[in-house]
């Protein structure tokens, strides 16, 4: 998808666990940080992407699914999805006008990481089962 990209990550094991570098790349990108616990079970909403955001999970298993919603783009109309966490630690990164869902993987919760959306994920754009977006949430 135009301007996605997909950045993994360096696990550095240490006394304590394993350190993580997040968002280490691009200093001072990403004014906001929120983490979200994410639940199993169906996700709830798709959101619009209204400044520039990366997005990891810091725990557990997360499928991260972006439709492109922006007209002037030749991957109009694209979906993708990624599956990144404790088992494929990454980063991604989002331009404006993508809408993105997410979901937990493996019936566990986890705790993704956001930066740089200042109030994202706010209101949503869309309901899970919009016609709007071709993309079945059923497993």
């Amino acid at each position: 998808m135009k301007d996605v990209r997909v950045e993994m990550l360096d696990a550095h094991a240490t006394r304590g666990g394993v350190d993580l570098a997040v968002f280490a790349k691009h200093p001072g990108d990403f004014h906001a940080l929120k983490a979200m616990h994410v639940f199993s079970g169906p996700p709830r909403a798709w959101y619009a992407v209204t400044e520039p955001l990366a997005m990891a999970c810091l725990s557990g298993m997360v499928e991260v699914v972006l439709f492109d919603a922006r007209r002037d783009s030749p991957t109009f109309g694209s979906l993708v999805a990624e599956v990144i966490g404790a088992e494929r630690p990454a980063e991604l990164y989002l331009p404006v006008g993508i809408q993105v869902g997410w979901q937990a993987l493996g019936g566990r919760n986890a705790l993704l990481l956001a930066g740089g959306g200042g109030d994202f994920p706010g209101d949503p754009a869309e309901p899970a089962d919009t016609d709007r977006i071709p993309f079945d949430w059923a497993p």
